[in-house]
């Protein structure tokens, strides 16, 4: 709570936010925001700032993937910071109880296709096959 109202600009939010997510941030290029789930830090705190009807209620590492559960106003919100610690688009899917899953389908450019993560030394860098 004491953070609620730091600036979206602060520093401080590099401290504060997951190391992996900071660093994955950070080593992007200005190509690689062809990517409509990548964004900087700023807008990410911008984004959740602006919405405050919502709540990282868990997440926990299941049998098929990265399991996040939120309480309150989704619509989106937590889809690229999934994104950006390194999953790509094709491995994200939406569940709501009682709805069907669905995967989320970008059209357009996946940072992941490209460059690789590595959440051991948190380096962004290109896939050494791939030529543009």
């Amino acid at each position: 709570m004491e953070n609620k109202n730091l600036s979206a600009e602060s520093l401080k939010w590099e401290k504060l936010l997951p190391r992996k997510l900071v660093e994955f941030t950070n080593q992007l290029e200005n190509s690689d925001y062809r990517d409509e789930l990548v964004t900087g830090i700023f807008n990410i705190i911008n984004r959740l700032q602006s919405i405050r009807e919502w709540e990282w209620y868990s997440s926990r590492i299941t049998d098929h993937g990265f399991e996040v559960v939120t309480k309150g106003y989704f619509n989106g919100l937590f889809i690229p910071l999934v994104h950006q610690l390194g999953i790509p688009h094709s491995s994200i899917f939406i569940y709501r109880p009682g709805k069907k899953e669905y995967p989320i389908i970008r059209s357009g450019t996946d940072v992941m296709t490209y460059k690789t993560f590595d959440p051991i030394t948190f380096e962004l860098k290109k896939k050494l096959d791939f030529h543009f």
